[in-house]
């Protein structure tokens, strides 16, 4: 069990495009509270407003390189000092931060497999191997290494492989919920090397394209992230 798993498991059941949004909304308001009671927000609205300031006169100054390039140098450095203090809210929020992304990797990579659902498995093994499942499931197809299996009702399922006299299982998760046990389970110094499910990647919007671009996780994160980071600034006026 993970060290976030008791929290972050229990949202799981809404759905995953929801886990997304509540988590990047969390993060973002987290992000936003840590940067204005952590950090001087008065010398960081006064570099801001500075930065601002040299960008607008480097315009003014079109024409004459060697002024452009000076009030470019003061605008870099008052950046950079800017920089200085937002590192502060870096350090505070990186580690939890690392905690979030590390159980979103691990629970929201891959589409969960519901009742209904047809999946395929791969044997790592050189030779001929005879193959089990529990009644939750049901063999549809084995094709040399490959097996096509069907999902026939929720709980924990199981896959066995036979080989030389000895079993090796592998999980298998069926659930109308976002679960899904590890996609590869190995076996050390054994002649089946591995067992392994395919599973469809997780695509939280589901059909709902940009541009033809499908995002998976991580993308949605960051989207809602930025939209939400960007309207808690405006809200809690933070710099």
């Amino acid at each position: 069990m993970g060290l976030l798993d008791p929290v972050l498991d229990p949202l799981l059941g809404l759905g995953a495009f929801w886990v997304i949004v509540i988590i990047s909304l969390a993060a973002s308001l987290i992000t936003i509270l840590v940067t204005k009671f952590a950090t001087n927000q008065e010398e960081m609205k006064r570099l801001k407003e500075q930065v601002k300031e040299h960008q607008n006169k480097a315009k003014e100054l079109k024409g004459q390189p060697e002024k452009v390039l000076e009030v470019q140098k003061q605008a870099m450095q008052a950046n950079m000092e800017y920089m200085k203090h937002s590192f502060r809210t870096t350090l505070f929020t990186m580690i939890p931060f690392l905690l979030i992304l590390g159980w979103m990797q691990g629970n929201l990579e891959y589409a969960h497999i519901t009742p209904g659902d047809s999946f395929k498995a791969f044997v790592d093994v050189e030779g001929n191997f005879s193959v089990n499942v529990s009644p939750g499931l049901q063999i549809i197809n084995k094709n040399f290494n490959n097996i096509t299996i069907k999902a026939l009702k929720e709980g924990n399922q199981f896959i066995d492989v036979l080989y030389l006299g000895k079993s090796y299982t592998k999980e298998v998760i069926v659930s109308n919920e976002q679960v899904y046990a590890d996609p590869v389970k190995t076996f050390k110094d054994e002649p089946v090397k591995s067992i392994s499910i395919k599973y469809n990647k997780l695509k939280p919007m589901g059909d709902i394209s940009i541009l033809g671009w499908r995002p998976g996780w991580i993308g949605v994160y960051f989207m809602l992230s930025i939209l939400f980071s960007i309207l808690s600034r405006k809200m809690f006026k933070v710099y």
